[in-house]
């Protein structure tokens, strides 16, 4: 009986060892589980973090700085201009000295249109680019409206000054700018 004993015993102790051991190895399979779990958690809270920040740097820094570009059809609003000041050259009355009040006339609009140009570009905050030499005019904002109501152009019709001038000019000769020498 004691020896009964002894190996229900014996066995009792190799059982809780065995016990003891299987405990152990999944303590450590469950430490292991964990830190990986902890490793997970951790990468998956840095990208998003990361993340948040590049969402935040483009909204808040990159979108607010965006290069903006407008055009601006230099080349519509100088002929307007030039129908214009043939048109008060062919009405100027014989005794008028025409060219000199021509010359005028551009000089005022030359400086004119160089500060209309420099305020339109300082409100809109963009670039202006000529429209005949840019590629893609339609990708940027069309600011020639702007500029013809700073001149005064707005309401400025080109057919009708063609038509005035037909219905003026029609002598066969053109409007003399200046005085003919003798």
């Amino acid at each position: 009986m004691s020896e009964i004993l002894e190996e229900t015993g014996a066995t009792k102790v190799s059982t809780a060892a065995e016990t003891h051991v299987a405990s152990e190895v999944e303590g450590q399979q469950d430490k292991e589980g964990s830190r990986w779990l902890e490793a997970l958690i951790r990468g998956t809270g840095m990208l998003l973090i990361v993340l948040v920040t590049l969402i935040a740097y483009h909204f808040f820094v990159v979108a607010p700085n965006k290069q903006r570009f407008g055009v601006v059809d230099i080349a519509e609003v100088l002929n307007l201009k030039e129908l214009q000041v043939t048109l008060a050259a062919t009405q100027a009355e014989p005794g008028e000295n025409k060219g000199a009040a021509a010359f005028e006339e551009i000089a005022r609009f030359a400086k004119d249109i160089e500060v209309a140009l420099a305020e339109i570009q300082q409100e809109c905050g963009c670039s202006l680019f000529v429209k005949a030499a840019v590629v893609k005019p339609a990708a940027a904002e069309d600011l020639t409206p702007q500029l013809k109501q700073r001149l005064g152009m707005d309401k400025v019709d080109q057919a009708q000054l063609v038509q005035q001038l037909r219905g003026a000019g029609g002598r066969g000769q053109p409007p003399m700018l200046e005085q003919p020498k003798k």
